[in-house]
């Protein structure tokens, strides 16, 4: 049976307090595992999983459980728990979707293909995790170990005051886990992915959402050769006194 992402987190903690020092791997060694981690970042076309999210206050912790799809051609899907059921938000490059069970309504906001607008709306996903594997100096390599219920790598590297320790999954070669930790070598962030699948086949519906019966759609389009409802109407006359 898959192992909840709540119980996949609370021992990625307890396993990185009790952590014995970083293995003094050869950098040879380390370096290599960097490049199957690269290539392996190269070959993904999409990626989904089981997320739990954890930010850790002086006196408790905050944490968010849900779904996430991320696809290379530029869409991720997250859908996060809640009493209702899930918030769904899925962003493009110029589009959101966006639901929320506790409010009948579904928002679509979109921008036309010719606006000249840049985004970091769906950004590279693990991608991101890969680069700061990749540009950190001296990464060191923990010993092996097992997260999940599956074998992983494990790197620590320092991040300007953050101490960062990622995992990688062994099979895919692709981090699953990443902690951050403050100046006081206490753990500031926690994000896990369980229930892990590489490349998967996504159907285009993946990145809409299908309005429930009765819902109101907030559909908006921006587009900059369209003339505004405000801006139209003030140069008619419609809303002069």
């Amino acid at each position: 049976m898959p192992r909840s992402p709540v119980s996949f987190v609370l021992p990625l903690v307890a396993l990185l307090l009790s952590a014995p020092a970083p293995a003094l791997a050869g950098s040879s060694d380390v370096q290599e595992r960097l490049q199957t981690i690269e290539r392996a970042w190269e070959g993904t076309r999409n990626y989904c999983g089981t997320f739990l999210l954890a930010i850790y206050g002086k006196k408790n912790a905050g944490m968010s459980t849900g779904t996430t799809c991320w696809d290379r051609s530029g869409w991720i899907r997250t859908e996060t728990d809640s009493p209702f059921g899930p918030v769904i938000e899925i962003r493009g490059d110029k589009e959101v979707w966006y639901h929320d069970p506790a409010r009948p309504v579904v928002i679509h906001l979109k921008a036309s293909a010719d606006m000249d607008i840049e985004t970091r709306q769906v950004g590279k996903g693990l991608g991101e995790v890969v680069d700061m594997l990749l540009q950190a100096r001296d990464v060191q390599s923990m010993p092996d170990t097992e997260l999940g219920g599956r074998d992983a790598w494990a790197f620590t590297f320092e991040r300007g005051s953050q101490g960062v320790v990622v995992f990688v999954d062994a099979e895919h070669k692709l981090p699953v886990a990443l902690e951050l930790r403050n100046a006081q070598d206490k753990p500031a962030l926690s994000y896990g992915l369980v229930e892990f699948r590489h490349n998967p086949d996504l159907p285009p519906e993946s990145f809409t959402i299908e309005s429930p019966e009765g819902y109101l759609v907030v559909d908006l389009t921006f587009d900059p050769n369209q003339e505004a409802p405000a801006d139209a109407a003030k140069r008619s006359g419609a809303g002069s006194p």
